[in-house]
């Protein structure tokens, strides 16, 4: 397919408290359907590295995520657009919600130029 993500192209998020210190996340559905219980972290699969990482492709930040479910045929993992995501905790709160993404949006940013500026010294 060509779509091939590596860790090298990602940021790590366990330093990222507005992350890190939220147990689950809602994400918003295509349908337009919020589903709580997502969480960033152990996800059973084969690429571990992937957990807590974060990918800013096209301008936009995705954070690789999964519903939590221990049935293999219940099990979804993704890289969900940060947009798309809130901390379960912030249900109803929009104001919170969108000063969260923005202050995730800074702290990821930061990691990126940094991740950039490493890949130049290689």
């Amino acid at each position: 397919m060509g779509n091939t993500i590596s860790a090298r192209d990602c940021v790590k998020v366990d330093e990222v408290r507005e992350l890190t210190q939220h147990s689950d996340y809602t994400v918003t559905r295509t349908s337009g359907e919020l589903e709580p219980g997502w969480i960033i972290g152990p996800t059973g699969i084969a690429a571990n590295w992937i957990n807590q990482h974060a990918l800013k492709k096209e301008g936009t930040w995705r954070i690789f995520l999964n519903n939590n479910q221990k049935d293999p045929n219940l099990a979804l993992y993704a890289w969900r657009h940060l947009d798309k995501i809130f901390p379960s905790s912030l249900k109803g709160q929009h104001g919170e919600i969108l000063y969260w993404r923005e202050t995730v949006i800074g702290k990821l940013d930061a990691l990126e130029t940094k991740r950039l500026a490493d890949e130049l010294k290689v």
